[in-house]
């Protein structure tokens, strides 16, 4: 695929918004995870539009979840890793010489800054996620009718108020796989981490791990 500066480019971010851009020159640093086009002819090699999905721009933040921190592969110094967003797969450049640094981090929810290298390579820096933070780990000990659950908390002190399920995104951690599920799947004995919005204290999302 050829570009050219009447190439249109159509970019749906990984937050929901949309972007357009005309110009191969036009286009900021970014990586996407999906991409498609159109042709200018059929027996042409130039594009005319550019369908890119999932984007996310320099300077950006994302914030998801990592299952593991093992690279699953390694490309011009950066570590590709997995992280989930909202249930959908993204692959992030991590500079190599973080990995070391990786041992020992749990699975959870980390947030992402994109930057850009000398080479243009995309890449991104992390640290934890300070607006969606911890509030409760351990095992569902008592379930209702799918509108709320309590929690068993994993250090030993004792049981959670009940936690209401409604507006709440549930997500399965199945190995390397994070999956959006609706709240009659969690069931009493499940493994569960719960997260909340630091500013409010209110639940946001329930991860099944176990």
């Amino acid at each position: 695929m050829n570009l050219t500066e009447s190439t249109k480019f159509v970019c749906k971010g990984v937050d929901g918004t949309w972007k357009t851009f005309t110009g191969y020159t036009a286009l900021p640093a970014l990586t996407a995870q999906y991409v498609d086009y159109i042709k200018e002819s059929a027996d042409s090699t130039f594009a005319s539009i550019v369908y890119l999905g999932n984007v996310a721009y320099a300077g950006d933040k994302v914030t998801g979840y990592v299952t593991k921190w093992s690279a699953f592969n390694w490309s011009q110094g950066y570590d590709i890793i997995t992280v989930w967003v909202d249930g959908e797969a993204m692959q992030l450049n991590l500079p190599h010489k973080y990995q070391n640094l990786d041992e020992g981090l749990k699975a959870g929810i980390y947030e992402f800054t994109t930057a850009v290298d000398a080479d243009g390579v995309t890449y991104v820096t992390y640290r934890a996620a300070i607006n969606t933070v911890e509030m409760y780990e351990g095992v569902v000990a008592e379930g209702g009718d799918a509108s709320a659950i309590v929690v068993e908390k994993k250090d030993g002190t004792g049981k959670t108020p009940a936690i209401g399920l409604t507006n709440v995104k549930i997500y399965l951690v199945s190995g390397d796989k994070v999956t959006a599920v609706e709240a009659s799947e969690i069931q009493v004995g499940d493994q569960v981490v719960v997260y909340a919005d630091h500013a409010t204290d209110n639940i946001v999302a329930i991860y099944i791990v176990g």
